[in-house]
């Protein structure tokens, strides 16, 4: 693909995250597509001033792809577009690329049945996987059928647990938010940076949409 096209094709990306997004702020959508609060203004709750991330080299988290690939970051957290309140990330992942679990845990929901056809809120396909200390990791827009862990499943980190898809989403991606508890709040949402990621951090130790990183070995 020529650079002019890898421009269009991510900016079209980014449209239509925009679009969503603003679709959700009116809709009123929460992590797993029920249940959670309704953002009304870029950081109502106080986004950018959780959003501090911390020294990589001390996270519990790598990268929720295998090591060796490289994915861009389309969306990162807090965006006036389309999550104000979430501290999250959009990965730009291929159909059928895969997911790794970025920490630990055992899988508390498990949802593929959906097929990866279109950006219905309530057809989204994810996995759920609660970590050591409560926190619960937030893989969503899963290929239909492609789980490779069941409910109560205990996870390794960087155990391949599935594949990116389109369900519940325009485009196939990953979405990707660690929550403070099972609650799937966006205000309850962290800060998380990966250990084993190389590339430029932004003044708050973030990632930065635009920029591709590439999973270390860790």
């Amino acid at each position: 693909m020529s650079a002019a096209k890898r421009c269009r094709h991510r900016s079209g990306r980014v449209l239509v995250l925009m679009l969503l997004g603003s679709i959700w702020l009116l809709g009123g959508c929460g992590g797993s597509g029920g249940g959670g609060s309704s953002p009304t203004a870029p950081n109502s709750t106080g986004c950018l001033d959780r959003a501090v991330f911390g020294d990589p080299a001390d996270s519990p988290y790598v990268l929720p792809y295998p090591v060796g690939a490289a994915y861009e970051v389309i969306t990162s957290y807090c965006s006036s577009f389309t999550f104000p309140d979430l501290i999250g990330l959009d990965f730009d992942l291929p159909m059928g690329s895969r997911l790794v679990a970025a920490r630990s845990g055992v899988a508390i929901e498990v949802v593929d049945g959906f097929d990866d056809s279109g950006a219905s809120l309530d057809r989204n396909n994810f996995i759920l996987i609660q970590h050591g200390d409560g926190s619960v990791a937030f893989y969503s827009h899963v290929r239909q059928g492609s789980a490779r862990i069941e409910i109560g499943d205990s996870v390794g980190v960087g155990e391949r647990i599935g594949d990116s898809g389109a369900a519940g989403a325009p485009f196939a991606h990953l979405h990707f938010t660690v929550y403070r508890n099972a609650g799937l709040d966006e205000r309850d949402s962290l800060p998380i940076n990966f250990r084993n990621t190389n590339g430029p951090l932004d003044e708050r130790g973030g990632l930065i949409p635009g920029q591709v990183y590439t999973a270390q070995p860790y």
